[in-house]
């Protein structure tokens, strides 16, 4: 399989950078794209995994774990295993991984209660079955700048709560724009 750059893009995020907000950004550009898509589960599971990263980075275990159960509810798809296979991801250990993620972060809802959940945060890494995505993915984290596998950098507020900085303008403006088209259709049903 070619793999597409924005999937390249999404491991450089996950594994080197450890920006997940990007991650989940680049792929679901990707994802929403390519509607059609037969990876297109696959795609959402890869950004419901880098959501659940980031939530729970931040502190937001009950989203993460939230995030986490439906990308592993949606691994069960007859055919998820194989598709993840093909992106060169190991469909047992990921799933493995997931049921072993979702246990801490059980464990980290009741550990907040004790104030004790940051100490428990580690960054996920995706199981990578193929030695040449990985070394793709490696010279691209070089290229870039960043070591591969490199640790996420806590103290980056920037990095940390990317989401509540960032211009949102366009999105709110396509969201007024989405509900005005919507209340325009609904408008004309009614008067037919």
């Amino acid at each position: 399989m070619t793999y597409p750059s924005a999937y390249i893009d999404y491991l450089v995020y996950f594994h080197a950078e450890r920006d997940y907000f990007e991650c989940h950004e680049v792929m679901e550009e990707y994802w929403k794209e390519h509607p059609d898509d037969s990876y297109k589960d696959v795609w959402h599971i890869c950004i419901q995994l880098a959501v659940t990263a980031y939530h729970e980075r931040r502190g937001n275990v009950a989203g993460a774990f939230k995030m986490l159960n439906q990308a592993r509810n949606r691994m069960r798809g007859a055919d998820i295993p194989v598709l993840v296979g093909k992106i060169g991801l190991d469909a047992e250990r990921l799933h493995t991984m997931m049921v072993s993620w979702l246990a801490k972060l059980e464990i980290a809802i009741t550990a907040l209660q004790q104030e004790s959940a940051a100490d428990m945060y580690e960054d996920p890494n995706l199981p990578i079955a193929d030695p040449t995505l990985e070394q793709l993915c490696k010279e691209e984290a070089e290229r870039r700048g960043h070591a591969w596998l490199a640790p996420s950098q806590l103290q980056d507020a920037a990095l940390i709560n990317k989401h509540t900085l960032r211009d949102r303008t366009d999105v709110i403006q396509a969201r007024l724009e989405a509900k005005e088209q919507k209340k325009k259709t609904s408008d004309i049903a009614r008067t037919e």
